[in-house]
């Protein structure tokens, strides 16, 4: 009651006090809430108990604050999100715990804080978890164009319930025991009435009826790799139903590559939503256990996937989308094309390559040095594939050569899940100028092993993972040329203009979108879908995943938060 009280006359409580700071931005606003937060727990550690009643006051006024001024500008803080949560939790633990020591350190306060921050996260962490499910059923009944009219109760212990209790706390520091116990037994009757209502009104979704035999779906999904599970799995979450189309078995493309390929993100970060990689994995798996797992995420969740069905192409009338396979014709409103970039190599067309007597072939053909002893091996780029192709073959003692064109960016493997997790969840909020600043702190320069940093934007870049490479350059077993301008009868002529005899020549030049069956319904700019969110520009009820990602964090590690705002989007593309 309070709280929905307070929201609904919030903004105009606040108003004079934003004008005041009319000229901050939400995100300095936030900034300032946390350190008056921190000042105040510092404060009440101390003593100074009335001081930091007044950095909590101000700490509250500024919380509120920071939204209103948002949403009075227009916008939304970078640091709103996970991060706002953060700042915010930090400082419910901040404030009691500098209250609980103030007075020493004695077992009963020490107990009494224990108790209540425990029971305090739970009760947020089972509103959070709500919300979020509320919300998603909300989203697809609204893409099923059916009324969504449940709510959850609010709960007893509330915001404005808890800025009363840590006010009191400051107040009076001796009862700190009894009101941390009573406010913990409030978030205990809260988390109770959510478990509550939830057993009540919590049904599993109803799943809607298909024609099997006319193959008519709402949805139908075009790969059935990590990007088209997770897709199909967000889509279930909201109540809409998919099939996904698979040309090979799940997850295959995991082992259609060198044999030594290992997933570059840590295991513990790199797991679908609901399912995570198994325990007795190594922290960075095999493409086949990849594969494994995929197989494994698809028969866990239900889903509809196919396999062993080529899509030839996509067809649009005025009743939705025909995809047209070799195994007959699917039927549906939105499609999504989820096939990942390992099906379309991209191969340089180098002068000369017509005379070049030895073996010419894309880093997609290699499988291990073992074709290439006795042999002199260029390997031509230096992404996270030709790096590692180039450190195997000169691991093995076959003479290799890498030839660099604009620079490579190292950074070491990550050391647990939970890091990089942290990591990428705060860089993602974090104002674009203090990411340039982090990245750049820490990745590596190599510059004197003549493999100079790439010169674009670092939160553009993807890093080559691990210092396989730059090790093997020191120790004399890589060598690093120039690019290369054309290919002779022997080798290469390179950029400096040397050339260079070798008997093979692996070209590690990358990939593009998987396209193919919709190349008319989308526009590509470098060979990569243009897009409005993850919608086609060109074509309503197309959306395109798991082609792009950012520079600080792995593939498989985003693809779930990727595949949530695909869902989101096409939800409200269905319900509009």
């Amino acid at each position: 009651m309070f709280d929905g009280l307070f929201r609904r006359y919030k903004d105009r409580v606040l108003a004079p006090a934003l004008r005041l700071i009319g000229g901050l931005s939400p995100n300095t606003i936030t900034v300032l809430a946390f350190a008056f937060g921190m000042t105040a727990a510092g404060l009440a550690a101390g003593g100074w108990l009335w001081a930091a009643l007044a950095a909590w006051l101000m700490n509250r006024l500024l919380d509120g604050l920071d939204g209103a001024a948002a949403r009075a500008q227009g916008g939304a803080t970078d640091l709103g999100g996970y991060l706002d949560i953060v700042l915010d939790f930090a400082v419910y633990a901040a404030v009691p715990a500098g209250v609980a020591v103030s007075g020493g350190f004695e077992t009963g306060r020490l107990v009494a804080l224990a108790v209540l921050l425990a029971s305090f996260y739970v009760n947020g962490a089972s509103w959070m978890m709500l919300s979020a499910i509320l919300e998603k059923r909300a989203q697809g009944a609204a893409a099923r164009a059916e009324p969504t009219t449940v709510t959850m109760p609010p709960g007893v212990a509330g915001a404005v319930v808890t800025f009363v209790f840590f006010t009191a706390f400051l107040i009076w520091p001796a009862g700190f025991p009894a009101l941390a116990y009573a406010l913990a037994a409030l978030c205990a009757i809260s988390i109770g009435q959510r478990i509550f209502w939830a057993v009540r009104n919590l049904q599993a979704p109803t799943t809607p009826t298909v024609d099997f035999a006319a193959r008519a779906w709402p949805v139908v999904i075009v790969g059935g790799g990590a990007a088209g599970l997770a897709a199909a799995q967000a889509l279930r979450r909201r109540g809409v139903e998919s099939v996904v189309l698979e040309r090979d078995d799940v997850g295959a493309v995991w082992t259609r590559h060198y044999d030594s390929l290992k997933l570059n993100t840590h295991r513990d970060a790199s797991a679908l939503p609901g399912l995570r990689q198994p325990r007795d994995y190594p922290c960075f798996p095999t493409g086949t256990q990849v594969r494994d797992y995929l197989a494994d995420y698809a028969r866990a969740q239900g889903l509809n996937v196919k396999v062993g069905l080529t899509v030839c192409r996509a067809e649009r009338d005025d009743a939705g989308w025909r995809v047209i396979t070799q195994g007959g014709e699917y039927r549906c409103a939105d499609l999504v094309m989820a096939t990942g970039i390992w099906s379309q190599p991209v191969v340089l067309n180098l002068p000369g390559a017509e005379r070049f007597a030895g073996r010419l072939m894309h880093s997609r053909d290699y499988r291990n040095p073992a074709a290439f002893v006795g042999r002199r091996v260029l390997v031509v780029g230096c992404g996270n594939s030709g790096a590692e192709i180039a450190a195997e073959l000169g691991e093995a003692g076959v003479p290799t050569w890498v030839a660099m064109r604009s620079g490579a960016t190292f950074v070491d493997r990550p050391h647990s899940g939970l890091q990089m997790s942290l990591t990428s969840a705060l860089l993602r909020h974090a104002p674009r100028s203090l990411v340039q600043r982090v990245l750049r702190a820490r990745r590596a320069d190599f510059r004197d092993l003549g493999l100079p940093r790439e010169q674009i934007a670092e939160a553009e870049i993807y890093p080559v993972v691990g210092f396989r490479l730059p090790d093997a350059v020191r120790a004399g077993r890589v060598h690093v040329v120039a690019a290369v301008t054309a290919l002779t009868e022997h080798g290469a002529q390179l950029a400096d203009g040397t050339q260079l005899e070798v008997d093979d020549i692996v070209l590690a030049t990358g990939y593009r979108p998987a396209l193919g069956p919709v190349a008319e319904w989308v526009d590509l700019a470098d060979g990569w879908p243009v897009l409005d969110g993850f919608r086609s520009r060109r074509t309503p009820h197309l959306y395109c995943l798991g082609y792009r990602y950012s520079g600080f964090e792995g593939w498989l590690q985003s693809i779930g938060r990727y595949a949530d705002q695909m869902a989101d989007q096409l939800c409200a593309d269905r319900s509009s």
